[in-house]
């Protein structure tokens, strides 16, 4: 009988311990989460400001007008095409 009872008082402990460590693991898992969320959230900003910049910059392109370069010239037509287009639409719809 006492060694029955050794082992249940075994088992217990091990419980014990086990419960002990589930707990710890899931706070972890809890501060990995935010942590993560966070991340995603500075990685959305960051889209965010990189898409920002990228649009800056080709506008600085094309305000820079037809620069040095062909590649920058063909943007800046490529560009003013798109917004005669547009304007195009636009009349087209005014005139129905």
């Amino acid at each position: 009988m006492n060694q029955l009872h050794q082992k249940l008082s075994h088992v217990e402990k091990l419980t014990h311990s086990l419960v002990v460590q589930f707990e710890e693991v899931k706070h972890q898992k809890e501060l990995l989460e935010v942590q993560l969320s966070e991340a995603g959230e500075q990685l959305e900003a960051k889209n965010t400001e990189l898409q920002q910049l990228k649009s800056e910059l080709e506008d600085a392109k094309i305000a820079r007008g037809f620069a040095a370069t062909n590649e920058d010239s063909d943007l800046a037509k490529s560009k003013i095409s798109s917004l005669m287009r547009e304007i195009d639409r636009c009349i087209a719809l005014l005139n129905e």
